[in-house]
């Protein structure tokens, strides 16, 4: 529109509102003479001058809009004033003068507000001024030792055994024009701080998500500060400012394009583009300016807000989104914007914590009760909350956050959950996205473990089922519960069979004075549902004891067609019983990943020509395959919503790692580390990852713990001190790990004590001619393996894949975990009682050896 062209230029609703009257019209011309040095001295910016700070903008009688004429220049010049300054590469510490009339704001500015090298701008740290300027308004500006908005100028500890959430948002959310008590993130403060939490408010004026992204990443990693939680704020201006304004360079710092000629000439001509239709933040409702900036602007956000929460859940911190409305929303009525449904859909696939403003904002259908909310709610001529808003916001936000904690409050939930443990055989770690594998093998887990706590050093009490899965049930190690032998064969046997048609193989069983996991918590007043798919887990070994309905599967009739798909089929069975009563205790163990690997369509090929292994491709599309029965599982069932769910494995495998293949010879890192992941949102456990040493004995007293059952599973065990009961159990409940803050002070304690536990590991090897016992300790970062006295030893914080022997170098460290290793073997350590583990004699024919040599149960 020219504005030689008086005729079109009345047309202009813009100007038809009367908003903009002659006076404001010849202060917007001066304002033009000067908006290069505003530009650069940031006097357009939130100190501007009295004369771009009044509030000239008012609802429109003839369109449910907000016209906000000056404002919108003073953010857009903020904007181009930073943009020239990233493009000259001038720091926060130089000065550059155009214009001495603007020195006083120029001056105050500089006292405040900074360019971060990192994340573009920052406020200053320990600053205390009461006369920052935002409009008409002067309100009180604290910043603390690490620059954050706060109440007062106070020294701000890295690490803190209160619960930490940190605020990330743009303007709305640092509360400019607004003393800190008074912003809504201050009146959350305060009202959290008698709960003994503590805020911190990291937002400043002008941001973005690739700001959020840099700024926490740089928190995290550089300033190493701690913090449970984080909170970001999104607005409509986030995405045109990704869109237009900030990059990420080669050095993954933020930085401001250069403005385009043609932003310069805009803003000389201030009234061209400035009418309705063009503010930032209607690409939500103009179909054009979605294409130019919703688009491009989403996607950039989408793609920066994922790297986010990647950041965070990598360090167990989870992730609240807030979305909230400008004026222009609440004027037009906009409730279910393009911006709400966009981020609702990202946190749901994302399972992120979602919360949404418009709700609270965008109240009616008519323009009259839209024109109230704005009155309301909004400061006049301005796009920021005024009292009343920022009290609606904090208000909405407390009662969210206090309804997720009661339902994660106490030692139990308020009703008694279903409890299921899964554990699929012979899964390694290593072959799961979310323990850093390449190719995406099992999506479903990959969700549970983001939304739940992952255990990225837990370990395997042998390598092979029999002793590990007993470790499981009982909370033992394998010398103590006794389960050494098992469902495998020696040569002898297959002669025997050979000559004879059948044989007899003589295994240890576990003890009936061993009270096992179903058993607990069936006398707890569950109902207990077992499933196995591997021979060695089975009522021959005492697995099938306190279960009120256990279905073992034979693995090798169902390996082709899959065992996982059985599994699915036995729990439809038992699904209306499942859903009906309560509470429940499942155990389910899945068998398909163990050898011989099958190529699972239609996951085997992608994921040969991933990885280009048909022996790995073969390993990891087995690993899909129960993944995806597991989500079938779970989708029939709703155990994701507030069941205790436990899945882990009963060891690893090895895959040519250290030169062999299959399981059960060895004790490296292949087949000791196993996945563990705990996924109980009603139970109190969010999401984290623990880094701790931790055991399959640990799993029972944790369990039991978690669903409120019994605090000390060690009670029935030391009543009577004379008795035979055998030896106190080895685990630790792991509780302070899942529900507790990083630095409360029950949690600090236990990982002292776990950093300084020996857990052991154990593999009788039987030959015709005799056994042979296989030990690995791990302590710390160190492992040892006792192979009858020759020894290795390993670093695993510096060489994780157990590579390089250091025995000969450590012989000190060698002699220390020896010497808790000869504890274990002497009874000393856990107690000094045993109990006598039964024999059993079961015959086995033909078609079971051959079954077992392919399961490769024959040495």
């Amino acid at each position: 529109m020219s504005r030689r062209d008086p005729e079109k230029r009345s047309a202009s609703p813009f100007f038809r509102s009367g908003v903009v009257r002659s006076g404001v019209i010849r202060s917007g011309v001066v304002l033009g003479g000067v908006l290069l040095g505003v530009l650069v001295l940031g006097a357009g910016s939130l100190l501007s001058c009295d004369e771009a700070s009044r509030p000239v903008a008012r609802f429109s009688r003839h369109a449910d809009q907000v016209d906000l004429f000056v404002s919108e220049l003073r953010e857009k010049a903020w904007r181009l004033r930073d943009d020239l300054l990233g493009r000259s590469g001038l720091d926060a510490t130089r000065e550059f003068v155009l214009d001495d009339r603007l020195e006083p704001a120029r001056r105050l500015e500089r006292e405040f507000r900074s360019l971060s090298p990192v994340y573009h701008h920052d406020l200053y740290p320990n600053r205390s001024i009461d006369g920052a300027r935002w409009g008409p308004r002067l309100y009180a500006l604290r910043t603390n030792s690490l620059g954050f908005r706060d109440e007062r100028v106070r020294e701000v500890a890295l690490r803190s055994d209160a619960h930490r959430i940190l605020f990330m948002g743009d303007s709305f959310t640092e509360g400019i024009g607004f003393d800190y008590q008074d912003t809504f993130v201050g009146l959350i403060a305060a009202e959290l701080a008698r709960d003994g939490v503590e805020v911190l408010n990291a937002a400043v004026a002008s941001y973005a998500p690739s700001i959020y992204w840099r700024k926490i990443r740089y928190l995290i990693e550089e300033v190493g500060l701690e913090f449970d939680e984080v909170v970001v704020f999104l607005d409509i201006s986030d995405a045109q400012d990704e869109a237009e304004i900030y990059f990420i360079d080669e050095q993954e710092r933020v930085r401001a394009k250069p403005p385009h000629p043609d932003q310069l000439a805009e803003l000389r001509r201030p009234r061209r583009k400035f009418g309705l239709g063009r503010r930032r933040g209607m690409w939500t409702v103009d179909e054009k300016l979605f294409e130019e900036y919703g688009v491009p602007g989403l996607e950039r956000m989408e793609l920066l807000m994922s790297q986010l929460l990647e950041l965070l859940r990598s360090r167990g911190i989870p992730l609240t989104l807030a979305v909230y409305p400008w004026p222009e929303q609440v004027a037009q009525g906009d409730l279910d914007s393009i911006q709400v449904r966009h981020w609702r859909e990202w946190s749901a696939k994302n399972e992120v914590h979602f919360l949404d403003y418009f709700q609270e904002f965008v109240k009616g259908k008519s323009r009259k009760q839209r024109e109230q909310a704005l009155r309301r709610f909004y400061v006049p001529g301005d796009i920021h909350w005024n009292e009343q808003g920022q009290k609606r916001v904090a208000a909405r936000f407390l009662e969210d956050y206090r309804e997720r904690r009661s339902a994660g409050a106490g030692s139990a939930p308020a009703e008694r959950p279903d409890v299921v443990v899964i554990t699929i055989d012979t899964l390694r770690a290593d072959h799961l996205s979310f323990y850093g594998y390449e190719a995406e093998t099992a999506p479903f887990l990959a969700k549970l473990a983001r939304d739940g706590a992952r255990f990225e050093r837990a370990f395997a009490t042998s390598t092979w089922t029999a002793p590990s899965t007993a470790s499981i049930f009982t909370g033992l190690y394998p010398t103590q519960h006794g389960v050494t032998t098992g469902f495998f064969a020696q040569r002898d046997r297959i002669e025997q069979v050979e000559r004879e048609g059948r044989s007899t193989l003589t295994m240890k069983r576990i003890s009936r004075d061993i009270e096992t996991l179903p058993e607990r918590f069936r006398e707890a007043g569950y109902a207990t549902y077992g499933i196995a798919a591997n021979v060695n887990v089975g009522p021959e070994l005492g697995f099938s004891e306190g279960f009120d309905h256990f279905e073992r599967l034979h693995a090798m009739k169902l390996m082709e067609s899959g065992t996982a798909e059985q599994m699915v089929e036995q729990l439809n069975r038992w699904a209306p019983q499942l859903r009906a009563g309560g509470p429940n205790f499942v155990y389910l163990h899945f068998n398909d990943v163990h050898w011989p690997y099958i190529g699972r369509r239609p996951w085997y090929a992608g994921l040969l020509e991933k990885l280009g292994e048909p022996l790995a491709a073969s390993y990891d599309s087995e690993i899909a395959y129960v993944d995806d029965a597991l989500e079938r599982i779970f989708e029939r069932l709703g155990w994701q919503r507030d069941a205790i769910v436990v899945v882990l494995a009963d060891h690893g495998e090895e895959l040519g790692d250290h030169g062999n293949t299959g399981h059960g010879m060895f004790m490296y890192r292949e087949l000791l580390r196993v996945p563990w992941v705990v996924h109980a949102p009603g139970a109190g456990v969010d999401s984290r990852v623990i880094g701790s040493n931790v055991s399959q004995v640990d799993l029972l007293p944790t369990l039991l713990d978690l669903a409120g059952i019994d605090s000390d599973p060690n009670s029935d065990l030391n009543s009577d001190p004379n008795s035979d009961l055998g030896p106190e159990l080895p685990g630790r409940s792991l509780v302070p790990l899942l529900r507790q803050p990083a630095g409360a002070p029950e949690r600090r304690a236990l990982e002292e004590e776990l950093e300084s536990r020996a857990l052991f590991a154990h593999r009788l090897k039987q030959h015709k001619w005799r056994s042979q016992n296989l030990w690995a300790v791990v302590r710390g970062r160190w492992k040892l393996i006792d192979d009858e006295g020759r020894f290795e030893l390993y670093d695993t914080s510096a060489d994780p894949e157990e590579q390089r022997d250091l025995a000969g170098e450590r012989p000190e460290v060698v002699a220390e975990l020896l010497a808790e290793l000869e504890g274990l073997r002497e009874g000393a350590t856990w107690g000094a009682g045993t109990r006598t583990p039964i024999e059993v004699q079961v015959e086995v024919d033909e078609e079971s050896i051959e079954a077992l040599r392919e399961l490769g149960y024959v040495e």
